[in-house]
């Protein structure tokens, strides 16, 4: 389960994904376990690259599982989460699709109907966070590059500045929704994080980040000269 629900918990998923998945395959099988989760974790150890008999295990249990899913009344897994567990494990609709359609029988006819009824309706729903009333919080990790100038560091500092920017323009629209944006720019707020390191600190503008850290206060708007190289 800790495979499934955490693919960071070793160090080698794709290898743990490989070791469990036979015992994967018997609950996928059976419907006791979670068809989603275990797609999403086939697709984040990239089973598609593994050698070549595996990647062949792989595909075939997933055709097999789709057709014996199409050709049952009441599988233990409705049709329509095995459908999107296989597209979501392969990346793909096609294949999925083609299986469907050349199955002929009545239940695959019935799965049709009820998958397509389904997702007409889940079309249909405003999904919209903004109209479900359930408020939350947009949090950006900015930068002390988005707001002080330093050298060589144009295209980071102009990034990080639209980041800081756009907490400004999101804040705008949802906040009447009850969602909260932020914007936190780390260096400026966590001591010991190396916002000094290699000369950042002996230019004239650092006083003032100095000051919210613990330094010595001076402001920024009272310098009067600045290195060639630095923009004023």
């Amino acid at each position: 389960m800790v495979a499934e629900e955490v693919p960071d918990h070793w160090s080698d998923q794709p290898a743990v994904i490989r070791r469990v998945l036979p015992q994967l395959t018997v609950l996928l099988a059976q419907g006791t376990t979670s068809p989603d989760l275990v797609a999403r974790r086939l697709a984040d150890a990239g089973w598609s690259q593994w050698p070549d008999q595996q990647v062949r295990a792989v595909l075939g249990f997933l055709e097999a599982w789709w057709v014996w899913t199409l050709r049952q009344d009441s599988p233990p897994t409705p049709a329509r989460e095995v459908f999107e567990s296989c597209v979501t494990a392969t990346s793909s609709v096609t294949p999925w699709l083609a299986c469907w359609d050349a199955e002929r029988g009545p239940a695959a006819d019935r799965h049709l109907v009820g998958c397509a009824d389904w997702w007409w309706d889940d079309l249909q729903i405003d999904a919209s966070p903004f109209t479900q009333g359930l408020g939350g919080d947009i949090v950006y990790i900015a930068s002390k590059n988005a707001v002080f100038a330093g050298p060589n560091n144009i295209a980071y500092s102009a990034t990080k500045a639209d980041q800081a920017h756009q907490v400004r323009l999101l804040a705008a629209e949802p906040g009447e929704h009850g969602i909260r944006v932020n914007g936190v720019n780390p260096d400026g707020v966590v001591r010991g994080s190396g916002i000094f390191a290699a000369g950042w600190g002996a230019g004239p503008c650092w006083p003032a980040v100095r000051a919210r850290t613990g330094g010595s206060g001076r402001s920024c708007g009272r310098l009067r000269s600045w290195p060639a190289h630095w923009a004023a």
